[in-house]
């Protein structure tokens, strides 16, 4: 298709018509069949220009998973009006009348009076006149252009989180964490850990450690712009939730959020193939990491980490279908006033519209 294009683009539409339509062979497009009727149309063939762009019309109207489904279908729509007015100002040409006209007699000089024999019929072509066709208005095909990008979804699934423990859960300051299960008392600092509520152990952690865990998430997504450039972003209210948080508070398991979502390639988030986009929010709630036991049997306590959150990352997104989509996305998190940590990798699923 390319040398066809530039075949085309040289001024050669004859030799463009004949790659084009080598190409079509192997497997018609749309996209195709506005070429192949464009090159007619530059030829002056404008009933085959009409009928490969009302052609052109009815493949994209039917197949709405087209990608730039509505500029193809506006293109096509117009290369047709362009054909049919072309077409009514052509001038239309009768074919040629014959008219008989009887020949001349022929005088036949005998010695008597003259005898007059006919002779054979002539056929005389006489041209018919140019008739000047009426000009028709072209018909406008009404269809509904759906979008080629999803507006809204909602989304549903789960991951691995890995928990990193940057702060001292013993003492509760600005920049250090605390345990859930444990029992503080104040002091000149602030608050000290007292004791450890029964059952559990909290160890004293003084370096950085990785706590994995499992992550259960869900969002919603909405794409309020539909403009060229609008429609490359999308805010979203979400949810992640950690199933073994310490017990007590919901706010312990769960961090509603709000983020905004850019598409970094083009278009928007496409209903079929690859959509990548970053992602960046915060909310509120806590993500809690166990660190390493202690010389004891007992379970280790949760290390608090919240209340605020700040996270930021990147998604693929595949559109399967009209309505359907998969997705993955690497987060990274940021709570305060701890200075904890969090990265996320999960998998969603999710339905559009």
């Amino acid at each position: 298709m390319e040398q066809a294009e530039e075949t085309r683009d040289r001024g050669d539409h004859a030799a463009a018509l004949v790659l084009a339509e080598a190409v079509a062979r192997g497997g018609m497009t749309p996209a195709v069949q506005l070429f192949i009727a464009r090159e007619h149309s530059a030829l002056g063939h404008h009933a085959d220009a009409r009928a490969g762009a009302e052609a052109c019309v009815e493949a994209v109207q039917r197949d709405r998973s087209i990608r730039h489904r509505r500029r193809l279908l506006e293109d096509c729509r117009a290369l047709v009006a362009a054909a049919i007015a072309a077409q009514a100002t052509a001038p239309s040409v009768a074919a040629p009348t014959a008219v008989t006209l009887a020949s001349p007699p022929e005088v036949v000089a005998t010695s008597a009076a003259p005898v007059v024999v006919p002779g054979p019929p002539l056929d005389v072509v006489v041209p018919a006149p140019v008739v000047e066709a009426p000009v028709v208005e072209a018909p406008v095909v009404e269809a509904p252009a759906e979008d080629e990008t999803s507006r809204f979804a909602i989304e549903v699934g789960g991951g691995l989180g890995v928990g990193l423990i940057l702060g001292n859960p013993q003492v509760v300051t600005p920049s250090s964490g605390f345990y859930a299960e444990g029992i503080y008392s104040l002091n000149a600092s602030g608050a000290a850990l007292r004791a450890c509520r029964a059952g559990f152990q909290c160890p004293a952690v003084t370096g950085a450690a990785a706590s994995p865990t499992g992550v259960l998430a869900a969002s919603l997504r909405w794409a309020p712009f539909r403009d060229a450039l609008g429609r490359r972003f999308a805010l979203g209210v979400t949810l992640r939730w950690q199933p073994d948080a310490a017990a007590g508070d919901a706010f312990n398991a769960l961090v509603l959020g709000a983020r905004i979502y850019a598409v970094l390639t083009s278009g928007g988030f496409a209903r079929r193939g690859v959509t990548l986009a970053a992602v960046a929010g915060m909310g509120y709630g806590d993500i809690q990491s166990v660190p390493a036991a202690q010389g004891s049997e007992l379970p280790v306590a949760h290390v608090a980490s919240g209340p605020l959150d700040l996270h930021a990352g990147l998604r693929v997104e595949v559109g399967l279908g009209r309505f359907v989509h998969g997705a993955v996305e690497l987060v990274g998190h940021v709570l305060l006033p701890a200075q904890s940590a969090a990265i996320d990798a999960v998998g969603l699923v999710g339905v559009h519209y």
